[in-house]
């Protein structure tokens, strides 16, 4: 299984890990396709959110992971990056947190 973690801090088991949000969207592009994105909101200083690869993947869904879980520990952008990814797949396992059945 590929795995594309974008996060600025947390180290989890994954294929690619990116630290920008930047970083991720040249992964998704470039790199990919990938089984699973695990995705943060908060990226440190950077001006760029995670959130901005959520936005940027219901633009280009071409790059869009089998399957999707967000990471952040941050509960408002939690709730934001859930109403893009309830667009973008169909099911959600509440036990993983895995957004899953790509409907775009």
């Amino acid at each position: 299984m590929r795995i594309l973690l974008i996060d600025d801090m947390r180290t989890l088991p994954a294929t690619v890990i990116c630290r920008t949000a930047q970083d991720g969207i040249k992964a998704l592009q470039y790199i990919g396709p990938f089984d699973l994105l695990l995705l943060d909101n908060d990226m440190g200083f950077t001006s760029w959110e995670g959130y901005k690869v959520i936005d940027w993947l219901e633009q280009h869904t071409d790059f869009l992971p089998d399957e999707f879980k967000i990471v952040s520990s941050n509960p408002a952008a939690r709730e934001r990056m859930e109403v893009v990814a309830r667009k973008l797949y169909g099911q959600y396992d509440v036990e993983t947190g895995t957004f899953y059945e790509k409907i775009v």
